[in-house]
């Protein structure tokens, strides 16, 4: 992302870390298979196949499979 940065570990936990001004940081709690960082807003697939976004002008989005 601009200022944040997504990961995953070995067992699907997300992170996201640095700059939360619109609430990027704040991911779901899923398993997820894919974590992306954007401007302000962060998406990610969950272990189901759900597609989740959270942050600026994204909050509560999720796309089903």
């Amino acid at each position: 992302g601009a200022r944040h940065h997504c990961g995953i570990t070995d067992s699907g936990e997300g992170h996201c870390w640095g700059d939360n001004s619109y609430g990027q940081l704040d991911l779901p709690e899923e398993t997820w298979t894919s974590i992306h960082a954007g401007g302000g807003h962060s998406c990610g697939i969950d272990s189901d196949g759900w597609v989740h976004c959270w942050g600026w002008n994204t909050e509560g989005q999720s796309t089903p499979p």
